[in-house]
């Protein structure tokens, strides 16, 4: 609805301007989108993508937080490219983490009752870890269906398709429409190369390197639909940038390539988890039951009797019925 896409810009737009308040403490990182890219493109996993305070975020809990994100996203949501995805959790991260720090130096934050939910937390977290270290452990178990999930999920864990593109700029002025229809007839017809139409209306090429298409987006937001259905040697389309007329050259294409199971399995158990999420928390309920033993002690049901409770399906009169029985 239109009232709740205002409010939520609103809201947007208050909590960007309290960032703008705070001043990160020395040491403090909080990479900007071409700051991210550059760690990404590094590939260092233990490269600090966040740190603020005591919290600290690598890239390779970005990115295991990203393709969780992606395998969570429900159907008709649109997908985002994991380097965009990656981008917004940190943008999330980084944005709590800064209010968060904001709120405890302003007071704005009761401290008896952060205390409380920080104490309830702590109670809560080994416990959810554990569940997660059970969960994963069973998730990797049966090694013939791990493989078999990631063969019939292969373009998940797959190297994107990958280009080598070169881009001519022309700066715009009084020849712009001019240039741009000879750029248009070059690209449809394949009658020229890059660098015979920078001879003909001058220009500077520069090389893009090898890159997907969500690392292109970072590039020109044009770039991806543009180069995606382009064979080696043709011209794109071409586009206005900021402030130049530009088209770009396929010199060579990299087709998708599966990463190895063994490179990739950690990543290939967390995704069996989430797709079969409520198998795996049946099994683990069948474990806990079988390994354990049932014992109600007579404080307890007191405590329930005294309380009321439970009150929805059974009372505690009823129970103790059940249990004189047994």
């Amino acid at each position: 609805m239109l009232r709740d896409h205002l409010l939520a810009e609103r809201q947007h737009a208050a909590l960007a301007e309290l960032e703008t308040e705070v001043e990160p403490p020395q040491g403090s990182v909080l990479l900007d989108r071409a700051g991210l890219e550059a760690l990404a493109e590094a590939g260092d996993p233990e490269s600090a993508v966040l740190r603020l305070g005591e919290t600290e975020l690598t890239l390779g809990e970005l990115r295991r937080m990203a393709r969780q994100a992606t395998l969570r996203r429900q159907a008709g949501t649109p997908a985002l490219a994991l380097p965009d995805l990656m981008w917004q959790q940190l943008e999330r991260l980084r944005q709590r983490e800064l209010l968060y720090s904001r709120c405890q130096g302003s007071g704005d934050v009761d401290a008896d009752e952060l205390e409380v939910r920080l104490d309830a937390w702590r109670q809560q977290a080994p416990l959810s870890l554990e569940r997660q270290r059970r969960l994963a452990a069973m998730a990797g178990q049966d090694e013939d269906r791990l493989r078999g999930f990631y063969e019939g999920n292969i373009g998940f864990f797959s190297r994107p398709p990958r280009w080598h593109l070169r881009r001519l700029r022309i700066a715009l002025d009084s020849s712009a429409p001019r240039v741009m229809a000879r750029l248009e007839e070059a690209a449809a017809s394949g009658s020229a190369s890059l660098d015979r139409l920078q001879d003909e209306l001058g220009g500077e090429i520069e090389d893009l390197g090898v890159k997907s298409l969500a690392q292109l987006r970072l590039v020109e937001p044009k770039l991806p639909a543009l180069v995606a259905p382009l064979a080696v040697g043709e011209l794109s389309p071409p586009y206005l940038g900021s402030d130049h007329l530009e088209l770009v050259e396929v010199k060579a294409r990299e087709e998708a390539e599966p990463l190895p199971f063994d490179e990739v399995r950690e990543r290939v158990v967390s995704a069996y988890m989430i797709q079969y999420r409520s198998d795996l928390y049946e099994a683990l309920t069948d474990e806990v039951l079988q390994g354990g033993e049932l014992e109600i002690l007579p404080e307890g049901l007191a405590a329930l009797r005294e309380a009321g409770v439970p009150q929805a399906e059974i009372t505690v009169e009823q129970l103790e019925e059940l249990l004189d029985r047994t």
